[in-house]
């Protein structure tokens, strides 16, 4: 009798677990839909003590601790910095950024007197540190001087680069200055990775964009008219291209196929200007920033959605500055498409400020000050941190925070420094998460 007096006891007790879990994860459920809380009136302390590990994988970044700039990389927890590229004298390199498979990273080096692209592969690189472990894509020396004398202008590769989502390819623009060191005209190019071939070149042309092949050590002739092309993206799944484009007319956001065809224009604003623009993961939404100055010179700024497949426009949050020149120089979702990362110019007009928010517009966190002038930041490959660049302590550091509470706990934020070194760091990239 007793023993079947426990059974029933221990029966009901189990049941009775069961029931409390339930409502636990019902609770944890309904409150991790996106409470709306007002923005923290204070910012993050200074750095903590470092843990580790911090968000997985490896940072690749620039930094001038060895006199110029350099591409280095690093642990997630700031450990094991390793120097991948060897630039020395006046010359430097920059704009590095990661195949989407995490082996390869692209960047431009004046290295070789023109502003080149080149790529390296990462465990080629870190094997053997000191070896040519890079390839060279482009080649403006084919730019003759008798040209060049001709045309009192000179090309170059302004950031940033794109690499297609199988990594056969990269995205970058070419863009020609006058003799004052004015850009007069841009255009978008492939350029196969494996160094093959020449240069795929689309020129704009009345509404359409036309695509043609630039043989391996021809003269390309300087992009005349059609306005500039900046900032191209490929799509997640590498069919269409995305850019900036500007001319009397305005700035616009345009998207078109690889072969040049289906030229689309997203936005559509008819705002004075279109700043930054990135798609959703999985291909759905183009988020970007389009703004118009007010007459009393206070500037007022959308963060809009663009649903890809109807063209219906919505604008989620609205910005509003009391400097006319603001600055929007790093926009990225999160890996699971749930939030936008972004900064934003300081009131002193110098500094910048780094934000977070859902793709819904709500619940607009600030996470960190002091970030220097066009600074970018990074996701982790689990969504759970980002790597920025800040000058809290001095001069230019990257700094790692977690922001998976940053929506319900705001005052928890942390700044973790990562880079310790008494020159500047720039351009944290988080590695892609790994096949």
């Amino acid at each position: 009798m007793r023993a079947s007096t426990f059974k029933i006891g221990v029966a009901i007790g189990v049941v009775v677990l069961i029931v409390l879990m339930g409502v636990i994860v019902l609770f944890q459920s309904r409150w991790s839909t996106r409470p709306v809380i007002p923005v923290p009136a204070t910012f993050p302390p200074t750095a903590i003590a470092l843990p580790t590990p911090v968000g997985g994988g490896l940072i690749a970044f620039e930094s001038d601790q060895a006199g110029n700039f350099n591409v280095y990389l690093m642990q997630g927890d700031g450990s094991k910095q390793t120097r991948l590229t060897h630039t020395t004298d006046s010359h430097s390199d920059s704009g590095s950024a990661w195949s989407s498979d995490g082996q390869r990273l692209a960047f431009f080096s004046s290295q070789t007197q023109h502003r080149e692209v080149f790529i390296l592969d990462l465990e080629q690189a870190v094997r053997y540190p000191d070896s040519l472990n890079q390839i060279q894509l482009t080649d403006e020396t084919q730019w003759d001087e008798a040209d060049r004398s001709k045309w009192t202008q000179a090309l170059r590769w302004p950031s940033p680069l794109a690499w297609s989502p199988d990594g056969k390819q990269l995205a970058a623009v070419r863009s020609i200055d006058n003799s004052l060191g004015d850009t007069i005209g841009s255009q978008i190019y492939l350029i196969n990775s494996d160094g093959s071939g020449g240069l795929n070149q689309y020129r704009w042309a009345e509404s359409h964009m036309s695509l043609s092949v630039v043989e391996a050590g021809a003269s390309v002739a300087p992009p005349l008219g059609g306005g500039f092309c900046a900032s191209p993206q490929w799509s997640p799944d590498g069919t269409r291209l995305a850019f900036l484009h500007a001319d009397d007319s305005g700035d616009d956001i345009f998207v078109m196929a690889t072969d040049g065809s289906g030229l689309t224009n997203v936005s559509q604003t008819g705002e004075s200007f279109v700043s930054l623009f990135a798609w959703s993961p999985d291909g759905r939404y183009m988020a970007y920033f389009a703004g118009r100055q007010q007459p009393d010179n206070s500037l007022v700024t959308g963060l809009r959605l663009a649903n890809m497949a109807t063209g219906k426009q919505e604008t989620i949050l609205e910005l509003t500055s009391t400097i006319s020149i603001v600055s929007y120089t790093a926009l990225a979702w999160s890996p699971d498409g749930a939030r936008l990362l972004f900064t934003s110019t300081n009131t002193n007009g110098r500094d910048q400020s780094l934000y977070l928010v859902y793709w819904d517009g709500s619940s607009l966190t600030r996470l960190a000050d002091d970030l220097p002038w066009r600074s970018s930041a990074s996701w982790s490959p689990d969504g759970n941190w980002v790597a920025f660049v800040s000058a809290r302590d001095g001069n230019d550091e990257i700094y790692a925070m977690n922001v998976s509470e940053a929506f319900r706990d705001p005052e928890s934020l942390q700044a973790i420094r990562l880079t310790h070194n008494s020159g500047s760091d720039r351009n944290p990239q988080w590695q892609p998460p790994q096949p």
